[in-house]
């Protein structure tokens, strides 16, 4: 099991590379101890192994996995963890979705890493609300 106690964790889940690597470099340079993968079978392992504070999940994977598992799993065993839900797409039942399974944020692409960060530090103002 990893030590996490030297800081807040943060699981980013997201087959966009470059999207994984941006999004860990800021928060790695914040004090967050970042795991990231593109594929949601290891996510879910990973959730199995280690607590993260934070999960940071795409809808949309490269797997046979969705971010909607992912979330799913995460509130089943994790129940306190926050999940963020991300999508560029925008098919109109998920939000709906990602409310029902009680995503702590709804969010389309794309987004800031500084917009997560607020989120995080609850700095987010009634427009903002992560249950929409």
């Amino acid at each position: 099991m990893a030590d996490l106690s030297h800081g807040p964790s943060i699981l980013i889940v997201d087959d966009d590379p470059d999207i994984l690597k941006a999004l860990q470099e800021f928060f790695v340079m914040r004090g967050y101890f970042c795991m990231t993968t593109t594929d949601g079978r290891q996510a879910l392992g990973m959730l199995a192994n280690v607590f993260p504070s934070v999960v940071v999940v795409d809808i949309r994977l490269n797997t046979e996995i969705s971010g909607f598992d992912i979330l799913r799993r995460t509130k089943e065993l994790l129940p306190t963890t926050k999940v963020i839900v991300m999508t560029g797409f925008t098919d109109e039942e998920y939000p709906e979705k990602a409310k029902e399974l009680k995503a702590d944020w709804f969010i389309r692409k794309p987004v800031t890493p500084e917009k997560i960060l607020e989120f995080l530090e609850g700095t987010q103002g009634a427009s903002g609300d992560p249950k929409k």
